[in-house]
C-alpha cells in the first residue's frame, strides 16, 4: 500500500469516526431537550404555581396553595420548592402570611415557614438551613430557621412602602497573598 493510499483509508476511519461522535452529539443534545428542566411561575391573583416543561414551553401541572403567591424559589438540590404565600388581593386573613415550602415531585405542600408580615422575595440558603425575606407592607427583612422554625432576625422601619428586593447569599473568599 502507498502512503496516500494509507491517508486516504486513515481519513475515512476519521471521517467515519466524526460522524458517529456528531450523531452521538445530536442524539445526546436531542435526549437533554427531551428530559430539560422544568420551571415554577407563581401565580399572584389565583394562588397557584404553574410548572411549565422547558423543552416544550407546555404547562404540563398547576400546583393549587391558595393566597396571593409571590417570590418562588428552588432549594439548590431541586428537593424543595419555596414560594412567598401572602393574604389575597384587599384581604388580610390572619396566618396567612409564610413561606410554602412544597415537594415539586409530587406538588403537595411539606411545610409552612412563619417569616412575618406580607413575604414577597425571599432568598434560600445554598445548605437549605434557612431563608432570607423582605416583607413589603412592614417594610422589614427577616431570616427564618427552616430546621427550628424560628424567625432569627426581624429588622427595619416601618414607615414606608419598600420595594421589592432580591437578597443574595455570598460566601467570602480569601485573596492569597
Amino acid at each position: 500500500m502507498r502512503t496516500t493510499e494509507l491517508l486516504c483509508s486513515n481519513w475515512k476511519w476519521i471521517k467515519l469516526l466524526g460522524c458517529v461522535g456528531l450523531l452521538m452529539l445530536l442524539a445526546d443534545a436531542s435526549l437533554a431537550q427531551r428530559r430539560a428542566g422544568l420551571c415554577y411561575v407563581s401565580n399572584e391573583r389565583d394562588g397557584t404555581i404553574s410548572v411549565i416543561d422547558t423543552a416544550s414551553d407546555r404547562v404540563v401541572r398547576t400546583i393549587q396553595i391558595g393566597g396571593r403567591l409571590r417570590g418562588i424559589h428552588l432549594s439548590a438540590n431541586g428537593r424543595r420548592l419555596y414560594v412567598a404565600m401572602a393574604s389575597p388581593m384587599n384581604q388580610r386573613v390572619a396566618g396567612a402570611d409564610k413561606i410554602v415550602e412544597i415537594n415539586p415531585a409530587t406538588g403537595r405542600i411539606v411545610a409552612k415557614h412563619n417569616v412575618g408580615s406580607d413575604p414577597e422575595q425571599f432568598a434560600v440558603s445554598r445548605d437549605g438551613a434557612r431563608l432570607y425575606v423582605s416583607n413589603e407592607d412592614a417594610n422589614t427583612a427577616s431570616v427564618a430557621d427552616l430546621k427550628t422554625g424560628d424567625v432569627l432576625v426581624l429588622a427595619g422601619k416601618r414607615e414606608t412602602q419598600p420595594a421589592p428586593v432580591r437578597a443574595e447569599t455570598a460566601t467570602k473568599r480569601r485573596r492569597k497573598a
